[in-house]
């Protein structure tokens, strides 16, 4: 049986390879992003956001008259809503191996054809979630750069205020050779009581990468407190870091009375010379200070996800969608085809977009320290 193109890339066809696809994806994402829900949101609710903080009511007397508090502050935050969105081509064999399937339907081509489409769409949602983790990382962390293909943000903040963002300097780096003078305990701890006594915020996770973990327990400081703590009668020459990555997180977090997350996550980039390279959802020097429970809770901060405009103008007759076309508008992420259904010219070339931003509406949802 010889299948046609029309066949072959059919809407409801490719639609539930995508649905598929998208159910199962399995792309190394950080913890992080999963905290941060999609919430459905119009274009207008991402270019603006409320800003404050909870006021305690005052108390007044029976007959008393109470004040009357002034609408909260908006702030410009994204004035075009970015989509995050990628394409791969169909690949020179894999057309001819189209064309044998229009033709005389090879044994196992069919098969062949759609796996290839199972691993190309999973690349592409799992590209759309990567970007969109490495924003929400962006968020929490409250710094954020991208300049590609047109589209420059340069130094994003999502407001977190100044005292909650430090930079240590000289001895008190968390570097090689400050293992005597740095502080790392400290640090956490003066960070922590600062959002106490300012915020009323109490963090009670600390996110940092392998490399700050072991460091910290490298140190003069830490080996002192733990002993203490711990009440360790430790050998002489014991070095904290020949424990295993899951002792060593239970050992630090029991000194610092906190939870410890251990974040390495990285997810690749292609240059516009086609190169690629790997960048950290986390930027390696910084340790992120966060509140469990704030996890998935929108009135915390959320990602406003906006009708992406291809499920807008792809079903008019002029638009070539081969698969995964659109019914009606829709939100992201989506997946979808374009090209010549007579492939001449001979290209087609699959899609993963979604529209919108992440939003942080409690400013002090988190704090930094960047450590060198």
């Amino acid at each position: 049986m010889a299948y046609t193109l029309s066949e072959l890339l059919s809407v409801n066809r490719i639609s539930r390879i995508i649905d598929d696809v998208y159910d199962r994806r399995g792309a190394q994402l950080p913890a992080a992003a999963q905290r941060v829900l999609n919430v459905d949101a119009d274009e207008d609710e991402i270019t603006a956001k409320v800003t404050g903080l909870i006021v305690a009511a005052d108390i007044i007397a029976d007959d008393g008259k109470a004040r009357v508090r002034g609408t909260e502050p908006l702030r410009l935050t994204q004035t075009k809503v970015p989509n995050l969105k990628i394409g791969m081509n169909f690949s020179q064999g894999k057309l001819n191996l189209l064309n044998r399937l229009q033709s005389q339907s090879l044994p196992g081509d069919l098969q062949s054809f759609d796996s290839y489409m199972m691993r190309s769409l999973r690349a592409i949602l799992d590209g759309v979630e990567a970007r969109r983790a490495a924003l929400v990382c962006a968020m929490m962390s409250d710094v954020g750069t991208y300049n590609a293909f047109g589209i420059q943000f340069t130094n994003m903040s999502w407001g977190m205020p100044a005292n909650l963002k430090t930079t240590l300097a000289g001895n008190r780096r968390w570097i090689a050779g400050n293992e005597a003078t740095a502080l790392p305990v400290t640090d956490i701890r003066e960070m922590r009581d600062t959002a106490i006594q300012q915020y009323g915020i109490r963090y009670d996770r600390v996110t940092m990468s392998a490399a700050k973990l072991q460091f910290m327990a490298s140190t003069t400081e830490f080996r002192n407190l733990a002993a203490v703590v711990r009440q360790l009668d430790l050998p002489v020459g014991f070095n904290f870091n020949t424990l295993e990555l899951g002792p060593l997180r239970q050992v630090v977090g029991a000194v610092l009375d906190i939870d410890i997350e251990v974040e390495d996550a990285v997810y690749f980039v292609e240059n516009e010379d086609g190169t690629q390279t790997s960048s950290r959802y986390f930027n390696a020097a910084d340790v992120i200070l966060s509140v469990k429970a704030f996890d998935g809770n929108t009135s915390v901060w959320d990602f406003a996800n906006a009708v992406v405009t291809e499920s807008i103008v792809g079903n008019k007759a002029n638009v070539a969608l081969v698969g995964g076309g659109f019914a009606s508008p829709v939100r992201g992420p989506v997946g979808y085809g374009t090209g010549s259904p007579d492939l001449n010219p001979p290209n087609i070339t699959l899609w993963g977009v979604q529209r919108g931003f992440p939003r942080k509406h409690m400013e002090t949802a988190t704090a930094r320290i960047s450590t060198e």
